[in-house]
């Protein structure tokens, strides 16, 4: 059976906090829940025309003079009702897709100086999401404005700050790791150097 498309209920769920265009709710969206759900034009705009046909949604244009009229978008009664039944369900299991972890398990192919590389590239990349969450925290959690969400959504930054202090301690562990087999690689290399050279002299 094909998975729901849940970029539906992730827009449902914006509109709650009040009218807003495909631009402004894709800003709300990066400023917000961007850390664990991404959304970009290519998802927010086809959903919401399946939102509007469906009724769970109201569209009316915005005109100012001097600028393009806007489309805004507006949680109807049955779109919010929709949302907080499917707000209620237990998540379903995601299906994650890792490239560093598919490297990492194929990386006995590689010198070990290569695999250390992509381990502390990687090593990197987190530390700067690390800071980003420790930003936000310090910032506080702006334009959630429904009455107790804050408190959520710092249980949701929470959770990231935890995977990746976590995962900061991992990678310094497998780079020791790595760093200790650096001398029998190298012993290695030098033994079959040896034995070809040997080899030549017979």
């Amino acid at each position: 059976m094909a998975r729901e498309n849940k970029t539906k209920y992730a827009l449902l769920g914006i509109l709650l906090h009040g009218p807003m265009s495909g631009y402004d709710m894709k800003k709300f969206s990066d400023s917000s829940i961007s850390h664990f759900w991404s959304e970009n034009y290519g998802h927010i705009y086809p959903i919401l025309k399946r939102l509007e046909k469906e009724t769970l949604v109201k569209r009316f244009v915005a005109q100012k003079p001097g600028k393009p009229n806007r489309n805004i978008y507006a949680l109807t009664e049955k779109g919010k009702e929709v949302f907080l039944e499917w707000l209620k369900r237990p998540a379903d299991s995601e299906i994650r897709r890792n490239e560093f972890l598919l490297k990492l398990f194929f990386a006995g192919a590689l010198p070990v100086q290569d695999v250390v590389r992509i381990v502390e590239h990687e090593k990197i990349r987190n530390e700067k999401v690390l800071e980003k969450y420790n930003l936000i925290g310090q910032k506080g959690i702006k334009k959630i404005d429904i009455k107790g969400a804050k408190k959520f959504a710092y249980l949701t930054l929470s959770y990231g700050k935890k995977l990746a202090s976590a995962r900061a301690q991992w990678f310094g562990e497998v780079l020791q790791e790595l760093e200790r087999k650096k001398p029998s690689q190298r012993n290695e290399r030098k033994a079959k150097t040896d034995e070809f050279r040997n080899s030549q002299k017979k």
